[in-house]
């Protein structure tokens, strides 16, 4: 059971940074279809 606790709170963490990333980059108003599309076509490049 810790070890699914620390597992979460990791996990927690980067979505957390992820989510930071996208607000340092400007790109928060975008919807979020669109900013997925975005870094997907990012991602195949």
């Amino acid at each position: 059971m810790l070890k699914r606790n620390e597992e979460r709170k990791r996990d927690a963490r980067e979505k957390i940074q992820l989510g930071g990333l996208v607000i340092k980059a400007g790109l928060s108003d975008l919807p979020s279809n669109v900013l997925l599309g975005l870094l997907i076509e990012a991602r195949e490049r």
